[in-house]
C-alpha cells in the first residue's frame, strides 16, 4: 500500500524502531488529564507492544505513524477492533509529544484514516470515544463529521475524580454525504 497523503502530513506504516520511539516518547498533558497515564513506557514493552500489533495488522488492525510532510514522526492513528462481519471498528489517535498538538495533524490524520476506512476497507461504521473535557480530541472528531451519540458516565477515575467519556460515531453514507458536500 503506498502512503496515504494529505495537504501537510501523511499516514504510513511504522517500522518497529519507529513505533518504539514513539510510544516512549508520549508525553502526558497532567494539567489537562486527557487519557488515563500509563506507567512504565520503556523500549523493552514497546518492542513487546509493537510485535503484539503486528499480529493484528491486517486482520483487525490497520495501525498508521501520522508523519509530517518532511518525515517528522509526530504521532500515530489505528482503525482496530475492526469486525468484518458488521463492518465496523474504532478509531484511535494519539500525537506524542505536547509540541506537536494543536497543529492540525489530529484532524488531517482522521481525515485521511476515514477515507481508509470507508473508502478502501469498505466498512460501515467508525466509533470513537473521548474523556468529556478534552476539547480538541472533541473538535477534531466533530470537524470530520462524527456525532455524539452517547455517554459513558463517571467512566475515567484520574486525578482523583471521575470523568464521563463521550462516543461519537459516523456512518459510511455520512462520510460519503461529506465528501460530495465538500
Amino acid at each position: 500500500m503506498n502512503r496515504l497523503q494529505g495537504r501537510t502530513i501523511y499516514l504510513d506504516f511504522m517500522e518497529k524502531d519507529e513505533f518504539k520511539e514513539q510510544w516512549c516518547a508520549f508525553e502526558y498533558d497532567m494539567d489537562l488529564k486527557t487519557d488515563v497515564p500509563e506507567i512504565g513506557r520503556t523500549m523493552d514493552r514497546a518492542g513487546e507492544r509493537f510485535d503484539d500489533l503486528a499480529k493484528l495488522q491486517g486482520k483487525t488492525l490497520a495501525l498508521f505513524g501520522i508523519y509530517t510532510n518532511d518525515g517528522k514522526l509526530v504521532g500515530d492513528t489505528s482503525i482496530y477492533d475492526i469486525d468484518w462481519r458488521n463492518r465496523s471498528a474504532v478509531l484511535g489517535l494519539a500525537i506524542a509529544r505536547k509540541a506537536d498538538r494543536r497543529k492540525g495533524y489530529a484532524t488531517e490524520a482522521t481525515g485521511l484514516l476515514l477515507n481508509y476506512a470507508f473508502e478502501v476497507l469498505g466498512l460501515e461504521r467508525l466509533y470513537a470515544d473521548t474523556l468529556e473535557h478534552n476539547a480538541g480530541s472533541r473538535k477534531t472528531l466533530e470537524k470530520n463529521g462524527l456525532v455524539q451519540e452517547g455517554v459513558k458516565r463517571r467512566s475515567d477515575y484520574i486525578g482523583g475524580r471521575y470523568y464521563d467519556r463521550i462516543e461519537y460515531s459516523i456512518l459510511a453514507e455520512e462520510y460519503v454525504g461529506r465528501q460530495g458536500s465538500s
